[in-house]
């Protein structure tokens, strides 16, 4: 069973609906479902698989925030066509801002979960701002009585500062049959994230990595194979990366995790560093390190995780609950470091009887910025410029401060912050880096617009 923690991240909640409170009889529910929320934490963290079973309905939906969707549901029958052309109806009044028609398909107690992890509610549904229709793909649908829950992938372009992005998300929807007609209830979207590019890397550069590498989880071993490097964290099978940029890693199949190499000011490697979720956890390289630890050292005692529901909001009807929550998981190592991960998660819970079962859960991984690291003034300046993707579609970048800023369209001076040399980010926009790319020489040719793991490359004009 897959637990909702595991994958894939919150730039906030900016819409709280309090759960419904008309008698006795709904706080009692609404508390329940927080309790059995608590406790499906409890049993997704231990991996009491037995729990999680007691908890779940037959014909549960999950999907853990890779995209990736468990269930089996009938998606050929009438009610099926049905929600799906509603789906598409919502996704129209969005694309054209028409507030009639999303009050038409909205529910009056909505929550809507953008790729971002910001949440709204019905009165606050913006227009999306999308340049194209959305293309749904792999529908699947299940229902029960008046409730049925929908998973699909959706494909789209995006517009940001004039330029546009590929956009493909899953999205997780609950729907509940007022009267005649079939209303959205609760909808989840994550953004489907692809490997970056992999860049080829100099044999020189690999070299410096090899070695091993000692922290609180261990020992890490770096070792070259053929012309990329492994990674094996206390002997343990050794995972293959892929160079994203200079002294920049990920693991194949892992596309937002990074391991990154540190240099002293002699560009002889120091550290290396694994960048989760949870934050960085850093492995200092072993002095005249050139090759694996003398033995397989397994990594030490002593890690324990929390995790606990936060921000939970309720809403629910006498056999039908939606919960919309964040949990944080707090995992702390030998040497008392910690890492902190959020996760925002959306449930749908059904009454069987006189049990609630859940019967769909959504997870986006909530990812907190990197740490920005300082360059050189001169270092900086080499990035000024102007790069384009044709006529009409530039983006400026100049120098503010210790950083940069970038300009297209009707946005100026976004701030940009280093991650690390050619690699920056823009505070709370966690989805997108702008990935310098340089020609054997040196010099700074081309940036790439890197969303969810899929590049928009601009050239630099002379």
């Amino acid at each position: 069973m897959t637990v909702r923690f595991l994958g894939a991240a919150l730039a906030g909640a900016a819409y709280i609906l309090a759960a419904s409170a008309a008698g006795a009889g709904e706080d009692a529910v609404a508390t329940l479902l927080r309790q059995q929320t608590q406790a499906f934490s409890d049993a997704s963290l231990h991996g009491d698989t037995a729990a999680i079973n007691g908890f779940v309905d037959d014909a549960v939906f999950f999907s853990d925030g890779s995209g990736g969707v468990q269930g089996n549901p009938d998606a050929g029958d009438a009610i099926s066509a049905l929600v799906k052309h509603r789906t598409e109806a919502f996704f129209a009044a969005r694309r054209r801002g028409d507030v009639a028609a999303l009050r038409d398909v909205l529910d009056d107690a909505a929550l809507i979960t953008s790729e971002d992890g910001v949440v709204t509610g019905p009165r606050e549904m913006p227009h999306d701002g999308v340049s194209s229709p959305v293309t749904i793909r792999e529908w699947a649908l299940h229902h029960l009585g008046d409730v049925a829950v929908a998973s699909f992938i959706g494909e789209r372009v995006v517009e940001e500062g004039g330029l546009p992005f590929a956009d493909r998300f899953r999205a997780v929807d609950t729907w509940v049959r007022r009267g005649a007609s079939w209303k959205l209830l609760a909808s989840q979207a994550i953004p489907l994230v692809s490997d970056p590019p992999a860049t080829p890397v100099h044999a020189d550069d690999l070299d410096d990595c090899v070695g091993s590498y000692s922290g609180p989880l261990g020992i890490v071993t770096i070792a070259r194979a053929g012309d990329t490097i492994t990674s094996s964290l206390g002997g343990a099978k050794p995972v293959t990366l892929a160079e994203e940029s200079p002294d920049v890693f990920f693991v194949p199949g892992v596309p937002r995790g990074r391991r990154i190499f540190e240099r002293d000011a002699a560009g002889h490697v120091t550290a290396y560093v694994s960048r989760t979720a949870g934050g960085d956890v850093v492995f200092v390289k072993d002095a005249d390190s050139r090759g694996p630890a003398s033995a397989p050292i397994s990594p030490p005692g002593g890690v324990s995780s929390t995790l606990t529901p936060t921000d939970v909001v309720v809403h629910h009807t006498a056999d039908a609950g939606v919960v919309s929550f964040v949990d944080v998981r707090v995992t702390t190592m030998p040497g008392g470091a910690v890492l902190t991960a959020r996760f925002r998660s959306t449930e749908t819970w059904i009454k069987r009887g006189a049990a609630w079962k859940m019967l769909a859960s959504q997870t986006l991984n909530l990812w907190p910025d990197p740490p920005a690291v300082t360059l050189a003034p001169d270092v900086l300046s080499g990035y000024v410029g102007t790069y384009t993707l044709g006529p009409g579609k530039t983006l400026a970048i100049s120098q503010s401060g210790a950083g940069l800023a970038w300009s297209a369209g009707e946005r100026h001076h976004v701030p940009l912050q280093a991650e690390t040399r050619d690699i920056f980010f823009t505070p709370g926009a966690w989805r997108t880096r702008i990935v310098f790319q340089r020609d054997a020489g040196g010099r700074v040719t081309a940036c790439a617009i890197r969303r969810d793991g899929r590049d928009l490359v601009l050239s630099r004009v002379a």
